[in-house]
């Protein structure tokens, strides 16, 4: 559900929708690829479940900040 609606609001041209949602695609298979690699050969061994899971959390709820932030002032209403 994220991906078609990331793919509609990347979209600035029309011309080159499939550009952005192959490049989106490739982007979101690419991290979890490596996601997937990285906890089950790495993290699971270096650190605990509670730990890599809190991490990530936060990681992900910055990620999200920032990308509010970036909208509000970099936004196409701030043109």
């Amino acid at each position: 559900m994220i991906s078609p609606y990331s793919v509609r609001l990347l979209i600035r041209d029309t011309h080159h929708s499939g550009q952005v949602a192959g490049l989106l695609y490739f982007v979101s298979t690419l991290g979890s690829a490596i996601g997937t690699l990285g906890t089950s050969f790495y993290f699971v061994l270096w650190f605990a479940v509670d730990t890599i899971l809190i991490t990530l959390i936060a990681v992900l709820l910055g990620c999200g900040l920032l990308a509010m932030f970036a909208d509000r002032h970099f936004g196409p209403a701030s043109h």
